[in-house]
């Protein structure tokens, strides 16, 4: 029986303007947005792994892209509430006659089939939003819906 691992390589912007690593190996992979890294990577060396992706609408910026793209070509699963939506990248000022000053976004992101993602996110396969019962018990349902379909 030919065993599957999965190395995730997790960087973050340490205190003072470092960055800083860590890896984790496990047999399933299970990657959340909450309190979370503002880079990952994933590596796997057997694309066979399930994998879930915990998100809410704190998951932005290269969040949105990575769960769209887990969506979009179907690689795993997502679990818990919408993406926040902000993939548009820094707006562009633009001075208008008037002097005013009107900020767009430089970009628009769209998701595989033209879904919009600015301002609307990526919605979950399975909507699981976080409850008073749940904080106020210490329950946390994305973790235990993604260990279900990871099958622990």
């Amino acid at each position: 029986m030919v065993k599957h691992t999965a190395r995730i390589e997790v960087v973050t912007e340490a205190p003072g303007g470092g960055i800083r690593g860590s890896s984790l190996s496990e047999r399933a992979v299970a990657f959340g947005s909450s309190g979370g890294p503002a880079l990952a990577c994933l590596v796997v060396a057997l694309l066979h792994l399930p994998l879930v992706v915990l998100t809410d609408r704190s998951c932005v910026s290269a969040c949105d892209a990575f769960s769209g793209a887990v969506k979009d070509l179907r690689l795993g699963t997502l679990v818990g509430t919408r993406t926040g939506g902000i993939l548009s990248g820094p707006a562009a000022p633009y001075l208008l006659d008037d002097a005013s000053l009107l900020i767009l976004p430089a970009r628009h992101a769209f998701g595989a089939d033209h879904e919009i993602i600015d301002g609307i996110g990526v919605a979950p396969d399975y909507y699981i939003p976080l409850t008073a019962q749940d904080l106020s018990t210490g329950h946390d349902p994305d973790i235990a819906k993604a260990l279900t379909l990871l099958g622990r």
